[in-house]
């Protein structure tokens, strides 16, 4: 179907930011989401703000596990879709990125031919 993928492996003791710049990068050159999974969560990374001088970071998560009415002032509302920095919770509670937890990011990369 013309989609390749690459997945890269965060271990459970290294900060989501550290990985930051190689999610940047993907953006720019590539700009498709990035499926991210680990622990008892899985997300849709959107797009990533990252501040190069203080290393801030933070991230437009859209989480899949919404089950409400199809009304997007809610979702947005209750967090489901919403920029967050590594450390902040959940929509549904609890940390976005457990720190004892592994995580797979997989970048999702177009054809030339698409």
């Amino acid at each position: 179907i013309g989609v390749s993928f690459n997945v890269v492996s965060k271990p459970a003791h290294q900060d989501v930011s550290s990985i930051a710049r190689q999610l940047v990068h993907h953006f720019r050159t590539e700009g498709t989401h990035i499926s991210i999974g680990g622990g008892v969560l899985a997300y849709t990374l959107l797009g990533i703000y990252f501040n190069d001088q203080t290393a801030e970071v933070e991230l437009l998560i859209l989480d899949p596990h919404y089950t409400g009415k199809d009304d997007v002032s809610e979702i947005v509302k209750g967090g489901w879709i919403a920029w967050k920095k590594p450390t902040d919770k959940a929509a549904a509670g609890g940390p976005l990125f457990a720190q004892n937890k592994h995580y797979n990011f997989m970048f999702t990369k177009l054809s030339a031919d698409d």
